[in-house]
């Protein structure tokens, strides 16, 4: 139930930023990613699980409030939701857990915005990447 009710959540938020004209950040630079929007995080053993961290960064001049959105079934988020001031930075903290099988895995993790306050436009989407290899 659990699980349904998180694709609902997910759809949803799809839907209505589609809908509601959200712009992806990677083609208006409102929101970038440092280092990078994709992340390798190598080989990684059965059983263990592999830190990471990623940095939002605000380039606009107001505040913003983020939210991601990604599998949890593969990611665990420190925190899922941020208010980053005007020019600020965001440390983001996540975990890969899927380690109980070998495999090479690629898991995306979106970054939904929006500003904090009620003005129009300034809202969109950007997506993080990640991959690891899960070896014996």
């Amino acid at each position: 139930k659990k699980i349904i009710n998180i694709i609902t959540i997910s759809l949803l938020l799809t839907i209505s930023f589609s809908t509601f004209g959200f712009k992806s950040a990677k083609k208006n630079k409102d929101l970038t990613i440092e280092p990078s929007s994709h992340i390798d995080l190598g080989k990684v053993k059965v059983g263990e699980k592999k830190d990471f961290t990623f940095t939002i960064v605000n380039n606009q001049k107001d505040e913003i409030k983020a939210v991601i959105s990604g599998c949890s079934c593969k990611t665990e988020l420190k925190d899922k939701v941020y208010l980053i001031g005007g020019g600020a930075k965001q440390e983001v903290k996540a975990k890969f857990i899927k380690t109980e099988e070998a495999g090479s895995f690629t898991v995306k993790l979106s970054v939904y915005y929006k500003l904090t306050e009620n003005k129009e436009g300034n809202y969109g989407s950007v997506d993080v990447e990640y991959t690891v290899e899960v070896v014996k």
